[in-house]
Order: C-alpha cells, then structure tokens, then sequence
C-alpha cells in the first residue's frame, strides 16, 4: 500500500495538472465563441455570393453565352489537408489523417498523380512519416490565417489558389481538394471533403424559377468570371474557419473530459488517503494499548 507521503504527493499533483486543463478549456471556449462568429458571418456571406453567381450562372446558360467546360480525366490531384498546430485535442487530427490517407489511396487506385499541401504542423509530420514530399510554406495553423482576416494574412493563401487555378488552366493539374474538419456540433466533429478547383457552383431551384434578369456592367460573363475567384477565396476562409472552430471544439471536450476525470481520480485518491491515514492513526492505538498492557 502506498504511503500517506506517496497519496499526497499524486494529489497534489493532479490539482495541478488540473489547473491547467481548466485553464485550457476556458482559453478553448474564448477561441471557439471568437471564431464561432466569425464563422457565421463569413457563411451568409458566402451563401449570398452563391446565390448570385448561381442566378448568373443560369442567366448566361439560358443565353447560351457561358463557355461550356467539358470533364476530364483526373491524372493530377492536389489535396489540401488542414489540421491543427498542437495536440490535447482528442481524435481530432487522427480522424483526419485517416480520411487523408484514404482520398490519397483512392486517387492513387484511379491512376492519379497525387500531391498534398499541408496547413499545420500535424498534418506535416504525419505526410514526413508516409515519405510524401509536400509545400512547406503554408505549414501554419490555421488559425494564423483566421484569427484576424485581413488582406495581408490572406495573402498566401489568395497566391496559392491563384497557382492552383494557374495550372488548371495550363493542365497541369486536374482537380483540388480541400480534406479539413467540420464543426458539427459542440460535440460532434467530422472530416469532410471540398472540391475547390474548379469550383463547382449549384443553382437552388426554388429560386431558379423566378430567377432575377440582372443588368450589370461591363457585361455578365465579365462579372461571373470575376465573382468565381472572389468566391473561391472567401469558400477558402470559411472553410478554415470551420476548421477551427472544430479545433477549439474538440480541446475544449478534450480538456472537459481530462477535468472531470482529475475530479474523479481526486476523490478517490482523497478517501485512499483518509482511509490510509485512519488506518495509520489506528494502528498507532493499537501499539500503545498493547504496550500499555
């Protein structure tokens, strides 16, 4: 049996690991309320730019004025994985790394060349583990280019889809996809996938019924040409946006979870230590009654 000296030492110890998982968790749900916000804000926005590049999407078909672009066979990939920059965040970047690995071996079953662009330091050492050589300009976390968006922290990643959608054009590249983690709920984050080159705009068919004829200037090809990239960048933040907000989502549970099972372990150790001490406080009677007989 352990000593009282041993109990409260491992007492001790866990209240203080359990400040700073507390600690932790409060950072955590700061972070998460923060970019909950902004997240949303972001979202209607892209909804609204959807909306209107879909209803000129269909206007130009109708007119049969937008190039029509025919599907080509997919011979080079690019996946980009967004994970966190730190662990204590439970499965987090394990569910990712999972669903990477199995979008890389599904293109590579089809015959496609596939590269990975990595955004945080996890996703990073886990493609060093594979041996797969990658862009390493853009290993930040994520929430470096979400904790105040700006157009001077968008910047590297507003080039980076320029060179991607560069050398779609040129065919070097086939399609890009984004493979980060989705906030579904408080508990709840998955891992889902985004086709981001080309851009894949829907029309929602309730409104395409009574669809708006726009007049725009210069004219609307010229318009819809240039609203895809805006709305390319802005999908690009929203989803690492949701990225994040999955990140501060699953430390803050992570962080709960290791809390309350400080609080259990200490209420254990605490009546191992009474006991202990009762039985130590007894057995002390015990020799002085006995030497006292």
């Amino acid at each position: 049996m352990a000593s009282l000296k041993e109990i409260k030492g491992r007492i001790n110890s866990i209240r203080n690991t359990q400040k700073i998982t507390s600690a932790m968790r409060m950072v955590a749900t700061a972070k998460l309320r923060r970019t909950q916000g902004r997240a949303a804000q972001v979202t209607a926005y892209v909804h609204e730019l959807t909306t209107i590049l879909g209803n000129l999407q269909a206007m130009l078909q109708s007119k049969e004025i937008l190039p029509q672009t025919s599907e080509r066979p997919l011979k080079h990939v690019t996946l980009i994985a967004i994970s966190s920059n730190s662990g204590l965040c439970g499965v987090f970047n394990t569910n990712l790394f999972k669903t990477l690995k199995t979008r890389i071996q599904e293109y590579r079953n089809r015959g496609a060349e596939v590269s990975v662009i990595p955004i945080g330091k996890k996703v990073a050492r886990e493609l060093s583990k594979l041996g797969m050589e990658y862009l390493s300009d853009l290993i930040e976390s994520g929430e470096k280019y979400t904790s105040n968006p700006t157009p001077e922290t968008q910047a590297p990643l507003n080039d980076l889809l320029k060179s991607l959608n560069e050398k779609y054009e040129s065919g070097l590249l086939d399609q890009v996809e984004i493979v980060a983690p989705h906030f579904k709920s408080m508990g709840t984050q998955t891992v889902e996938t985004y086709q981001i080159v080309p851009l894949q705009v829907e029309v929602d068919k309730q409104e395409d019924e009574n669809l708006a004829d726009y007049i725009v200037e210069p004219s609307p090809i010229e318009l819809y040409l240039h609203t895809i990239p805006l709305l390319q960048r802005t999908r690009f933040l929203e989803i690492l946006l949701d990225a994040a907000t999955a990140e501060h989502a699953a430390r803050m549970l992570a962080m709960q979870t290791a809390d309350d099972n400080a609080s259990d372990l200490l209420q254990e150790l605490t009546l191992l230590y009474n006991k202990t001490r009762q039985q130590s406080i007894t057995n002390e009677l015990i020799d002085i009654m006995s030497g006292k007989g």
